[in-house]
């Protein structure tokens, strides 16, 4: 049985947070504008079903990340307003027809969005393209990756 999530995971883009909100099986995304405080709510890109990510967008915006078809497509959120034609088509070779494609995670940092295909997690680098095999999980519908960081200025006080 699906999970009745209702919110998906958040993304900082820019000045704004943003959410996925599902309500009566129609994807919508919150805006929260950290300088202003303003909530605002935006339409999904056109045809996006509810299996869409929020991911970092070409100039550091909104993007989402969606599959369609046996394709990952990726919008980005246009400044004047609307979203752009999708930027990204990635194939993904499928014998199967019956196979379930759905996007279930994004790491941030790294650009790398996860894609379940029938309970195997592919990982997609967003800037090169590249589909590596990540690993074999079930009931994967979602997956929160972990990265590290440090700040220069934290390493000097050690």
């Amino acid at each position: 049985m699906e999970s009745p999530d209702v919110m998906g995971p958040s993304l900082l883009a820019g000045d704004a947070l943003y959410f996925t909100l599902d309500l009566l099986n129609n994807r919508t995304i919150l805006r929260y504008d950290l300088g202003g405080g303003a909530l605002s709510v935006m339409e999904p890109p056109p045809l996006v079903r509810r299996d869409t990510f929020l991911v970092t967008g070409e100039d550091g915006g909104l993007g989402v990340a969606a599959v369609e078809g046996y394709s990952l497509h990726l919008w980005s959120w246009k400044a004047a307003g609307g979203w752009a034609p999708p930027r990204v088509s990635i194939p993904f070779t499928i014998g199967d027809p019956i196979t379930e494609l759905k996007v279930i995670g994004f790491a941030e940092m790294s650009g790398t969005i996860f894609v379940s295909v029938n309970g195997v997690i592919s990982s997609v680098q967003m800037r090169s393209g590249r589909v590596s095999k990540f690993s074999r999980t079930p009931d994967s519908n979602t997956i929160f990756p972990f990265e590290m960081f440090y700040t220069l200025a934290g390493m000097q006080g050690a």
